[in-house]
């Protein structure tokens, strides 16, 4: 365990693997220049997660642990986090990509910051309110909201910009309140509430 300070790990490409298990860190900079950070196995918990890599984020096992995850010089490429052991309290700014940003939850996730890609999928299964919008989220294709026991909800300041808003599924209800700008919505269903949904654009 790192109790204190910032652990940084530089490379073109960082590849976390099976013998890895970092805990405890305030911050922890995953530095990966014009690489990919692979998430392929083991264990990543810091209460800060900058990920900074042109190539993007991307877990195909493992599990990573963070309050905030964001970035300090940029994230481009994609975001895949897939893992359902995975527990992302808040995304706050990461910018723009230029692949998809894919998000699997376990606890409550709460976005703070700027986020932008063709397709953004947040799913969560967590209870209670399991996703709230705090900050400006712009699919340019398509934005898909799932939650497998909580709902969808955001404050004054959370902002949903995209041409289709979708879902496979909600299981509580969907308020989205804010200066939202959405073309059009696919299928939009709440198991056990009221969805209720705020546009400035012609739907």
């Amino acid at each position: 365990d790192i109790t204190a300070g910032e652990l940084i790990l530089q490379g073109t490409g960082i590849s976390v693997g099976a013998n890895t298990s970092l805990a405890g860190i305030p911050v922890l900079d995953l530095e990966a220049g014009s690489g990919t950070i692979t998430l392929a196995a083991g264990t990543l918990t810091a209460a800060t997660l900058l990920a900074d890599a042109t190539g993007g984020l991307r877990q195909t096992g493992g599990t990573l642990s963070a309050t905030t995850l964001t970035t300090a010089t940029g994230l481009a490429g994609g975001v895949t986090l897939n893992a359902g052991t995975n527990s992302l309290s808040t995304i706050a700014a990461i910018g723009s990509l230029t692949g998809d940003l894919r998000l699997l939850d376990a606890v409550p996730v709460t976005v703070t910051g700027s986020l932008q890609a063709p397709h953004i999928m947040l799913k969560d299964q967590a209870a209670g309110t399991a996703i709230t919008l705090a900050g400006t989220l712009a699919g340019t294709t398509s934005i898909e909201l799932d939650t497998t026991l909580g709902s969808v909800s955001s404050t004054a300041a959370g902002v949903i910009a995209t041409p289709l808003l979708t879902s496979t599924g909600v299981d509580q209800g969907i308020t989205l309140g804010g200066a939202n700008s959405i073309a059009a919505i696919g299928t939009l269903e709440a198991a056990k509430g009221d969805v209720a949904v705020s546009d400035t654009a012609a739907l």
